[in-house]
């Protein structure tokens, strides 16, 4: 990926088959909540989002209207990690998760897998390769419709991931800071929610 452009495209693959309609079901921090369109971006986050791109007022029917909120995010995450790679997994992760990779030197998905996040090396190679990630909101699709439920088995081994970087990022917080107790992580992903 070496661009907006290029990278906005791969996250359409991934996240939805490029399916400008596309509405998932998840649960968020134990809550029910729904991420739309081709982007995936979860519906809570989408009138801030809309405000941040300068389009506020849009609806997420809108493809102009997403295409123009992922790229506004991408841009803004490629600006403070230099990466488009690591851009996309902090639209997906949230940018506190792709910095914390990035300044660990883990930001390719070797590196990552090694650093012991696997869904994030997953969701790389599926970025790298324009695939819909494995288990993807994609896979499984019940025919007629574009909603599918989280399965239960992933969002388990999603939420052992977002607390290991919860943990790294607050870690880094109070080293950072000088200090050893913990600090609330914030989350500040477009597609999932890492403040667990």
């Amino acid at each position: 990926m070496n661009n907006v452009e290029e990278t906005a495209a791969s996250v359409r693959m991934v996240e939805s088959d490029d399916d400008y309609r596309y509405q998932q079901d998840v649960t968020v921090g134990g809550d029910n909540a729904q991420r739309l369109g081709a982007y995936g971006i979860l519906a809570s986050r989408w009138n801030e989002l809309a405000d941040a791109a300068g389009i506020g007022g849009a609806t997420w029917t809108d493809r102009g209207a997403q295409d123009r909120i992922a790229r506004e995010k991408l841009t803004r995450s490629y600006e403070a990690l230099g990466d488009w790679t690591m851009a996309a997994v902090s639209f997906r992760y949230g940018l506190a998760i792709a910095q914390a990779l990035t300044d660990r030197g883990a930001t390719d998905p070797v590196s990552v897998a090694h650093a012991g996040y696997e869904d994030i090396a997953n969701y790389m190679r599926a970025l790298r390769d324009g695939i819909p990630q494995p288990e993807s909101p994609v896979t499984g699709v019940l025919q007629g419709t574009k909603t599918q439920k989280t399965n239960p088995k992933r969002k388990r081994a999603d939420d052992i991931i977002r607390k290991q970087l919860v943990g790294l990022r607050n870690a880094q917080r109070g080293a950072a800071s000088g200090s050893d107790e913990n600090v609330e992580p914030v989350g500040d992903s477009v597609v999932s929610d890492t403040t667990e």
